[in-house]
């Protein structure tokens, strides 16, 4: 049953989106078939779910400016119920029958199975719940971080599944975090069987094989590669999302291939990575390479709106933060407004400090040998890291063994490229190199092995080789899921998975055991122990102004 309802929802976003597209065609009078679009070399449709959620994550930013966010099911039921309608009105004619199969059927019904035997991550219910409850039954209040300093991480994440509270369920959170990983499968299975492009196959040819290599190693694996985590964290999403973004721009760059429409669309993802997490902001760079590249095209006007709208997503996401916690971009101090009344950077800067220390962030006035044993020797990161080195070595061989080189000397773009993977790994280690935090720099660093100009050295033998990737490719995709919910799906298949309720666990961690019951008049938790963490919280003070609340 549960995999019933992931298929469902996914195909869910999957009209929705579709259904938006169709509305745009119809409104312009354009005589295009839809499901043939192409952007960035790929088709549209393999997009359409995880654009749905970027779609949904703005409106309810947007809309909770006026209202909580619970307000909204009635809207989108109406909403979802009139572009199920405008599908019909051109029916799905995706003729990759194969693709279409694996993409909305194999590949997420498989990935359906994780929902089994799932608890709440830790951070889950120190603050993403609490967060998310304040989303649904209030409009934006200024000045929530003075409650806890953490809800200003605030990202578009939460505005999403704040739409995905279902009673006393919390599958449909589950389901959200699972979309990406589809989506993230479906563009490496449709890059390996039916991609023009050498650089996007040759990629996901190794990022297949790294897949396969996170279940060998040190202590059983791990190796870096992106992996289901608990209920409720972004970390996953935000890898695939940042890794995609990249590479796409990447396809472009090296072929020195570069389209207004494809821009567009790569703002627009890198938007979404940025409004998942703060180190999205890195995208920005390739997106100025690339706004260089087309200086001497012109934009259409529908081009130059479009362009417009996203930065008006833009300057609504950095007023919603704004609000929240007094900064532009949280947690940077240098973009908090200290003049407003319940704005705190001395909070911010401590916070910003404290998640880098304990993140193991690198400084330059650090000893680099003690800096780098403390990090090696952190968690799981010398088995992680070991194996990932491991993985790399065996890469290369891989790609010594059946490609070769076009030409040796290294062209211009294939320098930046090189440049700006460079780049991306050294913001990676001074801004806190967490595992959870490194999945897209991990998937990009494999990418790197596919920028230099190549080609296969026996074609026949290659073709032999991307077959045995498509095992390799759904063995790593049935691997997704934790050996635990296999058996909690096995035991019994027509039951709807259930999120283990772990908040009494969490409660009894040792630095809440002894948490004092806080209470601010007017405000309102999920977890009333942990939802007001400030030591100072007898000194804030509530009103309202305008309809709208404060914590100053």
């Amino acid at each position: 049953m549960t995999i019933l309802l992931y298929l469902l929802f996914n195909l869910f976003l999957f009209l929705l989106f579709r259904g938006l597209i169709v509305s745009t065609k119809i409104y312009s009078k354009r005589e295009i078939l839809v499901d043939d679009i192409q952007i960035c070399g790929l088709p549209l449709h393999l997009f359409y779910p995880v654009l749905a959620l970027f779609f949904i994550g703005n409106i309810s930013v947007l809309f909770n400016f006026f209202i909580p966010i619970k307000n909204l099911n009635f809207f989108w039921l109406i909403l979802f119920l009139i572009l199920l309608v405008v599908n019909f009105k051109e029916p799905i004619s995706i003729k990759n029958k194969t693709f279409l199969a694996a993409s909305l059927l194999i590949i997420p019904a498989i990935i359906a199975i994780s929902s089994y035997g799932l608890k709440f991550h830790f951070d889950t219910i120190d603050t993403h719940l609490n967060f998310q409850f304040w989303l649904r039954e209030s409009k934006v209040v200024f000045g929530l971080t003075n409650l806890y300093i953490v809800y200003g991480w605030s990202n578009i994440y939460e505005y999403i599944l704040a739409n995905f509270w279902y009673k006393n369920s919390f599958l449909g959170l589950h389901f959200v975090n699972i979309v990406f990983f589809t989506f993230f499968y479906n563009f490496i299975f449709y890059n390996l069987a039916f991609s023009r492009s050498l650089f996007l196959k040759f990629l996901s040819l190794n990022i297949t094989l790294y897949s396969f290599l996170d279940n060998f190693g040190i202590n059983g694996g791990a190796n870096g590669f992106v992996n289901i985590q608990m209920v409720g964290k972004p970390d996953e999403a935000v890898g695939i999302m940042f890794f995609i973004s990249f590479v796409i721009f990447l396809n472009d760059y090296l072929k020195n291939n570069f389209t207004k429409n494809n821009f567009l669309f790569l703002c627009t993802i890198s938007l979404f990575t940025f409004q998942l997490k703060i180190f999205g902001g890195l995208l920005i760079i390739p997106l100025i390479i690339y706004l260089l590249k087309l200086k001497k095209q012109r934009f259409t006007k529908n081009q130059l709106i479009y362009f417009l709208s996203l930065i008006f997503l833009t300057i609504t996401y950095f007023l919603k933060n704004l609000i929240i916690s007094g900064c532009l971009i949280f947690p940077i101090k240098q973009t908090c407004f200290v003049n407003l009344s319940w704005s705190n950077s001395e909070y911010v800067e401590k916070l910003s400090t404290r998640v880098m220390l304990e993140n193991n962030a690198f400084r330059i006035r650090y000893n680099f040998y003690e800096w780098f044993d403390n990090w090696i020797n952190s968690g799981y990161n010398f088995q992680v890291y070991s194996n990932f080195l491991i993985s790399l070595i065996f890469i290369l061989i891989f790609n010594l063994l059946f490609f070769k080189k076009n030409k040796n000397q290294l062209s211009i773009n294939e320098i930046v490229s090189y440049l700006l993977i460079v780049l991306i790994v050294l913001t990676f280690f001074v801004t806190g190199p967490q595992l959870r935090y490194g999945f897209g720099m991990f998937l990009i660093v494999i990418s790197s092995y596919s920028i230099k100009e190549k080609h296969a050295r026996n074609v026949n033998y290659f073709q032999k080789l991307i077959y045995v990737s498509y095992f390799i490719l759904f063995l790593s995709i049935g691997l997704t899921p934790r050996l635990y919910s296999y058996k909690g799906f096995l035991a019994n298949p027509t039951k709807v998975a259930v999120i283990e309720d772990s908040t009494n666990e969490y409660l009894d961690f040792s630095v809440l055991k002894n948490l004092e019951i806080k209470n601010v008049a007017g405000s309102i938790c999920y977890i009333p122990k942990s939802c007001i963490r400030n030591e100072k919280y007898k000194s804030i003070t509530y009103k309202e102004k305008y309809g709208y609340k404060f914590y100053e």
